[in-house]
């Protein structure tokens, strides 16, 4: 390939900011929890970033709004004016919900919400986690989504905004339906449609686990690279990655 055709591109960086985590989830994939103190330093994510082409950015974790510098990632990503793509995956636990009485202030979340990523610049994706661990340390986790998707569609008359819920689902004998039940409460809520639905996979936490299936990256004619918490690049070796994360503090 022309180092001209190369250029245009677009490359696909997934950091794991962190492998710091506010929850314990059972199975979670990268080791993640609140022991955990590795943050991606943000001179080393401005270095890692391409200085020419087009390249989009994933912001993961851990749980990636703890890092203290998530804010001026996003941004510094966006004003290099070569970022087609921002998006973010997270747990959704921290995001500026409001509350009155120690209840859940749904309109007012909802503004909370929207105010908060009219920060960032367009295109951008939020990927809020869905899942049984998030569920039992919470049990409105599930009303905080609504919150989130009706955030979303009114952020989506300011611009390029949108929203996937990634959904996890453990298989028997975890689950004695597949976790059947929550696929119907997301239907019930209007909340499946908008929800990618997939059965954790064999890393991470979940790596003895023989009734999953291990990760599987699907071919897809762009570049991509997988960086740790520690700025190591690991390719498109998502196990690696992970296994990578475990030995970290």
């Amino acid at each position: 390939m022309e180092e001209a055709d190369k250029l245009k591109m677009v490359r696909k960086y997934y950091f794991a900011i962190t492998n710091a985590c506010n929850r314990s989830c059972e199975l979670c994939s990268c080791y993640s929890d609140p022991t955990r103190s590795t943050y991606l330093n943000l001179e080393t994510f401005k270095e890692i970033l391409p200085k020419e082409g087009d390249f989009e950015v994933q912001l993961e974790g851990g749980e990636p709004t703890l890092h203290p510098n998530l804010e001026d990632m996003i941004r510094h990503a966006q004003e290099t004016g070569r970022c087609t793509k921002v998006t973010l995956g997270t747990n959704a636990t921290l995001l500026p919900y409001a509350y009155i009485d120690k209840k859940l202030d749904f309109e007012l979340s909802v503004k909370n919400i929207k105010d908060y990523f009219l920060k960032f610049k367009t295109p951008f994706t939020l990927k809020p986690s869905i899942n049984y661990y998030l569920i039992k340390s919470d049990c409105i986790h599930l009303d905080k989504a609504e919150s989130i998707r009706d955030a979303f569609s009114q952020l989506k008359t300011y611009g390029d905004y949108s929203l996937v819920f990634n959904v996890r689902r453990r298989k028997k004998p975890l689950s004695d339906d597949d976790d059947e039940w929550l696929v119907k409460e997301l239907d019930r809520r209007g909340l499946k449609e908008i929800s990618n639905l997939f059965f954790y996979q064999r890393y991470g936490y979940a790596k003895d686990r023989e009734e999953l299936e291990l990760p599987f990256i699907i071919p897809d004619p762009v570049e991509f690279y997988l960086i740790g918490p520690d700025g190591k690049n690991w390719g498109t070796d998502l196990i690696a990655r992970s296994e990578g994360m475990k030995d970290m503090g």
